[in-house]
């Protein structure tokens, strides 16, 4: 078997196994295909597998190791994994591949056959297993590349990598729309004078005895005799109030 191909009339027996290199080229391109990866290649692969003769049906199942290297996305430190890579297909030829809607009738809804989402075709005595081997490679790496699973990252401060230790910096995070406020705040607090806890009204201060106190009256002079007398009253002397006489003079 070379290159990925393999020929149909020359599969005589059930499980017949192969062999075939997957070269460090190959994988990188197919790391490297649009969109890329963030893994590189880190060496080459050897694909073992088995395949069954179903009439003119072929059932490939495969399976290999795909060295990678790459970068912790948390501490950037470099990394290298084997990272297993197993695959099961059957392939029909392509005069006998059958549409969707034949498959499940014109009336059904729905275009898709979950028995038919490992099958694929292959045109002539040939199959081509390069397709397939690349979307599974594709499909196996990690999304996230990390070192390991508990991994602490570095200080978004500092830069150091915690997880040799911590660094000490406060690493608190600020929801940026509430640091406007808080500066506010704190302007506010250095403004404003010292409250007491319990603070007196006016008319509460106003009530207590320290303000009971005797207030002199307001005393003026009768202009019939000269005699004191308090105002709107009437002299108690002669008994006049504004040049009238309302009740009898006292007597001497």
């Amino acid at each position: 078997m070379n290159d990925l191909i393999i020929n149909v009339d020359a599969l005589a027996e059930a499980n017949q196994p192969f062999e075939a290199d997957l070269p460090r080229e190959f994988i990188e391109r197919v790391l490297r295909a649009e969109p890329p990866t963030e893994f590189q290649a880190d060496g080459a692969s050897r694909l073992q597998g088995a395949a069954t003769k179903m009439g003119r049906k072929v059932l490939v199942r495969t399976k290999f190791k795909v060295p990678l290297t790459g970068q912790c996305r948390r501490c950037l430190k470099p990394l290298h994994l084997d990272e297993p890579v197993e695959m099961v297909r059957t392939y029909v030829p392509s005069d006998r591949a059958h549409a969707p809607s034949e498959q499940k009738g014109a009336g059904s809804e729905g275009s898709f056959d979950p028995q038919l989402a490992d099958e694929d075709t292959y045109a002539g005595k040939e199959i081509d297993l390069k397709p397939a081997v690349r979307e599974q490679i594709l499909l196996q790496i990690p999304s996230s590349p990390l070192c390991r699973e508990d991994c602490l990252g570095l200080c978004p401060k500092c830069g150091k990598d915690l997880n040799e230790g911590d660094c000490g910096c406060d690493r608190t995070v600020i929801d940026p729309r509430w640091a406007a406020l808080k500066r506010i705040q704190l302007d506010k607090k250095e403004k404003l004078m010292g409250v007491p806890k319990k603070r007196t009204s006016r008319q509460k201060r106003d009530q207590r005895r320290a303000h009971w106190k005797a207030t002199a009256p307001n005393v003026g002079t009768c202009p019939n005799c000269g005699e004191p007398v308090l105002p709107h009253r009437a002299c108690p002397k002669c008994g006049q109030y504004r040049g009238k006489q309302v009740q009898p003079a006292a007597e001497d």
